[in-house]
C-alpha cells in the first residue's frame, strides 16, 4: 500500500480499516502540502524584504521548545473544567 504501510499486512484489514488509512493518508498529505505553501510565502516575504530594504527585515523570533511548568493545582483545575464543560454539552 502506498500509505506508508506495510505491505505484506495489507490483506489482513478490513475495507473499512483500509478506507480509513487511505483518508488519513489523503488528510496528511494535504496539511503537508499546505504547511509548504505557508513556508514558501513566508519565504517569499522574506526575500522581498532583503532583496528591497534589508534594513527592514523582521528580526527571527525562535519557537519555545518548551512549554511552561504548570503546577499540579492548575492542570487538575483545568482537567476538572474540561469535564464539566464535556459534562454540561451532553446534556444540551
Amino acid at each position: 500500500m502506498d500509505a506508508r504501510q506495510d505491505y505484506d499486512r495489507f490483506w489482513d484489514k478490513t475495507p473499512a480499516e483500509i478506507t480509513r488509512i487511505l483518508e488519513a493518508a489523503i488528510r496528511r498529505d494535504e496539511r503537508d502540502h499546505e504547511e509548504a505553501r505557508i513556508r514558501n510565502y513566508e519565504l517569499a516575504n522574506l526575500i522581498a524584504f532583503a532583496h528591497h530594504d534589508p534594513k527592514k527585515m523582521p528580526e527571527y523570533k525562535p519557537i519555545a521548545s518548551k512549554p511552561e511548568a504548570m503546577s499540579d493545582e492548575v492542570q487538575q483545575a483545568r482537567a476538572r473544567g474540561a469535564f464539566i464543560a464535556l459534562a454540561l454539552r451532553s446534556k444540551g
